[in-house]
């Protein structure tokens, strides 16, 4: 009975000590599930969720500024037909007034399309790509030929990467330098037929209905741009209201007949 008794306590003895020396030989795993252990380097427990976000996040910024590129390449491109044909109307303009307004277009514009090309170097891309920049002699043909080249993917430098932006093969920005094209073409027909005091109310007219039409842009396009092109385009809007006001009160000085300001004489 007493060697069954010790036997028996060593037994006990024994499966206790197993017993805590597998405790004591492994912590790790019964002291909290595995997977709020904290992850080592390139487990892929956590970290995936992490990168997941982060790639999340590029890909955010990439798309804002995908589209802050593209309505600054737009901008670029209505600031680069309103200094041509402001260069143009302040060389065939007949009242001093109307000359100075022109020539204050062509500037105020000119510095607007550098800021666009500051904030969005792409932006002069849209603008001067090998050769396509609309020349300010240009005539109608000369711009429905290259807009026809464009409509058929052979206008030189046209840029395919924006086409891939939106999944589709209309290039946006494209379109919106052939839309310039042809209205900057249309306009110098229209002025042309115009002599005089007529060719200065032709064009303040036409620059009412542009910057009208600019104001209601900028108010959208600063809806969805961000950082120093959300700036530029309020600083846009600003001069478009000034630029609205001082055209507003041409019209009226020569609707009332004041050629005070008159440099030659209406034919």
């Amino acid at each position: 009975m007493k060697l069954f008794n010790f036997v028996a306590g060593g037994l006990t003895t024994v499966v206790m000590s197993a017993n805590l020396f597998a405790q004591q030989s492994a912590p790790p795993q019964q002291s909290a599930p595995p997977q709020q252990r904290q992850p080592l380097p390139g487990s892929g427990q956590v970290i995936p969720r992490e990168n997941s976000q982060e790639r999340s996040t590029e890909r955010q910024g990439t798309e804002k500024h995908s589209v802050n590129d593209t309505l600054a390449a737009c901008l670029a491109i209505d600031n680069d037909e309103e200094v041509q044909i402001a260069q143009f109307a302040r060389e065939k303009a007949t009242n001093k007034d109307v000359k100075e307004f022109a020539s204050m277009l062509a500037d105020e514009h000119k510095s607007c399309l550098e800021t666009l090309k500051q904030i969005s170097p792409s932006s002069a891309q849209s603008v001067m790509t090998k050769g396509n920049k609309t020349s300010t002699n240009a005539s109608s043909d000369e711009i429905s030929k290259r807009n026809r080249n464009a409509s058929e993917g052979n206008a030189p430098g046209s840029n395919a990467g924006r086409k891939e932006m939106s999944g589709s093969s209309l290039d946006i920005v494209q379109i919106h330098r052939e839309l310039a094209d042809q209205c900057l073409s249309d306009s110098k027909e229209k002025l042309n037929e115009a002599r005089g005091e007529d060719f200065d109310k032709c064009f303040i007219g036409m620059q009412l209905a542009k910057h009208a039409a600019m104001h209601s842009k900028l108010t959208v396009f600063q809806k969805h741009a961000t950082g120093e092109l959300k700036s530029a385009i309020a600083d846009s809007l600003q001069k478009t209201k000034k630029h609205m006001k001082v055209a507003e009160n041409l019209m009226d000085q020569l609707d009332k007949g004041d050629s005070k300001g008159s440099t030659a004489k209406t034919e």
